[in-house]
């Protein structure tokens, strides 16, 4: 009996070992890898915790009382503050909420949002004892944040974003304000990775252009100053390899890949330049708004981890509305004034219609002439309206050619001057932005006119005739009054 009880204890022992043992082995920590990190510092923030099922499926949750929360829920409406994501509460009060992810969850965009909210948040304090959850890794430098699921004693590598560089310009700045008809010339800068013993290795970029831009069909691809000579792929479902481009179709305005696995164990080749230059006409879509260009970068060395980085350019162009109304009574609007506008070399604005049946390449745009007659000369209209659209940033003066019937013309120019940067303040709606790339000038007219001056010697020997006549009767009628009468 006093064995069976000792082979009871040593059991019942063995047990607890062997479930402390389960325990700490699911307990066992998660850990994040930077890969290729240069001399940055990485830090890394918990959104959701995470739980795998032991089947592959991880469920994600958040708990009622983490700082991350009002920052993706709004618990007193019931809204989320992320697109994609849902929240629902695991009881009344909730203590957790389950995490829902939809098919419009953008992970990129999380990324930049969770980022912009993560000053004084809390950190790991060590990246290689991580609980389970869904996070967000940040480098001290650079503007790009990764967002990885970590599980139970799994080590997860994070590329570092930053250390591909991808950035585009047009005309070498990054906001331009231009005019409707003007070419602009846009030019995204990489650089070939350096590679090692990978099998694999995808480099592709896509475009993006607003309706306010046409593109021009003219992309140049370089490394290191050599132009590469880029196969043209038609077939829409086709994944693009090698040194391929595609134009127009799955809504963008093209796609190529670059055949990057050579040319990155090339030791001659390693970091030079990738430069990858295009144009774009500005249209009438264009006029009161910020159009913008993207593009976008993927790359990597495994098919199911590719990095994706984007970077745009912008431009926008301004209008002038003419507001008409007789002086003193704003309500009272002017048809028929008509106006030229002037820039500051003194050329006159002219806008050219497009006309399709002409020219097929001839898109609407502005000209600067030389001649008031060559001008684009606008006419109120029954509201007291007429614009100049397309338009730079820059001084302007506008001159009165006539005025409405039975008012007085203009003797003095309007000066006028266009600022759209401040079209591109933080936070504007795009009505704010419309408003702010639209310069209204109010312009009266004053009823009556001035008789016209002939000028020249018509007039003057009027005058003198007449003069000469008056002072005649005035002689005749004194010298009657001196005449003595006759007896």
């Amino acid at each position: 009996m006093k064995k069976m009880k000792k082979l009871i204890s040593v059991l019942m022992a063995l047990t607890m070992v062997l479930a402390c043992a389960v325990t700490a082995f699911a307990a066992d920590p998660g850990s994040i890898t930077i890969a290729d990190p240069g001399d940055k510092t990485y830090a890394a923030y918990k959104i959701f915790d995470a739980a795998d099922d032991g089947n592959g499926n991880v469920s994600y949750s958040i708990a009622a009382d983490s700082e991350w929360l009002p920052e993706v829920f709004d618990v007193a409406t019931g809204e989320s503050k992320v697109v994609g994501l849902e929240f629902r509460a695991d009881a009344d009060p909730a203590t957790k909420y389950e995490v829902i992810k939809r098919d419009s969850f953008s992970a990129a965009n999380f990324a930049a949002q969770m980022k912009a909210v993560a000053d004084g948040k809390t950190a790991a304090a060590d990246m290689d004892a991580l609980d389970p959850g869904y996070y967000m890794v940040i480098p001290s430098a650079g503007e790009l944040a990764s967002l990885t699921t970590v599980l139970a004693g799994q080590n997860v590598t994070v590329q570092n974003k930053n250390d591909m560089p991808f950035d585009k310009h047009v005309d070498d700045v990054k906001l331009e304000d231009v005019e409707v008809g003007q070419v602009v010339n846009f030019k995204l800068e990489g650089k070939v990775p350096e590679l090692d013993d990978e099998t694999f290795f995808v480099y592709s970029v896509s475009d993006i252009m607003d309706e306010g831009i046409t593109f021009n069909g003219d992309v140049v691809v370089k490394i290191n100053g050599v132009e590469v000579n880029m196969e043209e792929i038609t077939d829409a479902e086709a994944v693009l390899s090698g040194d391929q481009i595609r134009f127009g179709k799955n809504g963008k305005t093209f796609e190529l890949s670059l055949a990057m696995l050579e040319r990155g164990k090339d030791a001659d080749l390693q970091g030079k330049a990738i430069e990858i230059t295009y144009s774009g006409t500005i249209n009438e879509a264009a006029v009161s708004v910020i159009s913008e260009n993207k593009a976008v970068l993927t790359y990597g060395n495994h098919p199911d981890r590719l990095i994706t980085k984007d970077t745009e350019a912008k431009v926008y162009s301004a209008r002038i509305i003419i507001d008409k109304f007789e002086t003193g009574a704003r309500e009272q609007k002017l048809a028929g004034a008509k106006f030229v506008l002037k820039n500051a070399d003194g050329k006159f604005y002219k806008f050219v219609e497009a006309d399709p049946t002409a020219d097929p390449a001839v898109i609407a745009h502005v000209e600067w002439v030389d001649a008031q007659a060559d001008a684009t000369e606008v006419e109120t209209d029954t509201n007291g309206k007429a614009e100049f659209i397309g338009l730079k940033d820059g001084a302007y003066k506008m001159t009165e050619t006539a005025a409405p019937a039975g008012y007085t013309k203009l003797t003095d120019d309007i000066d006028i001057t266009i600022d759209g940067e401040k079209a591109t303040a933080v936070g504007l709606t795009a009505e704010q932005i419309t408003q702010a790339l639209t310069e209204i000038t109010n312009v009266n007219n004053t009823p009556g006119t001035m008789l016209p001056s002939t000028g020249g010697i018509g007039t003057t020997i009027f005058y003198i005739v007449g003069a000469i006549l008056l002072a005649a009767a005035a002689v005749f009628v004194f010298s009657n009054k001196k005449q003595p009468e006759k007896q």
